[in-house]
């Protein structure tokens, strides 16, 4: 019978490297065991969240870039604050791409790496605020097995 050992790491931190060690560690200490790796789910209010500030970042992008024409397109007078930041599109467009980008991916952290064996759950970074290291992890799975 095979096994199964499923991890869910945060995708945005630092995690998939130590999903790599884990898994071929596991993988070579349990023949038979299969390690899949998945993203864990982010809080449904911190997407959105996520999803907004992006919204907010390619309209800034977007109105900074075809602001010359865009309003006069839509008939509007030119905002005075573009008129300020007419000359500096370039220092603007960057600013709001770097800082949108910063707060998606601070959103869309979590710090998860949960390990479970068939379906129970042996190791939790989310519940112990430390990576679980090797050792704990093959003797809380040999724990699961018996």
């Amino acid at each position: 019978m095979l096994s199964m050992a499923c991890t869910y790491i945060c995708v945005v931190c630092c995690c998939r490297g130590a999903f790599v060690q884990v898994k071929e560690a596991l993988e070579g200490r349990f023949p038979g065991i299969e390690v899949n790796g998945g993203s864990y789910p982010v809080a449904p209010v911190k997407a959105a969240m996520a999803q907004a500030v992006q919204v907010v970042q390619f309209s800034v992008i977007g109105i900074v870039v075809l602001g010359d024409k865009l309003f006069p397109m839509l008939g509007m007078q030119t905002p005075a604050i573009y008129e300020q930041v007419k000359d500096k599109k370039f220092a603007v467009g960057m600013a709001a791409f770097f800082f949108g980008n910063m707060a998606q991916s601070s959103l869309t952290q979590t710090g998860a790496f949960e390990v479970f064996y068939n379906g129970a759950l042996v190791a939790s970074k989310l519940e112990s605020s430390q990576m679980p290291n090797l050792p704990q992890l093959v003797q809380s799975i040999q724990s699961a097995m018996q």
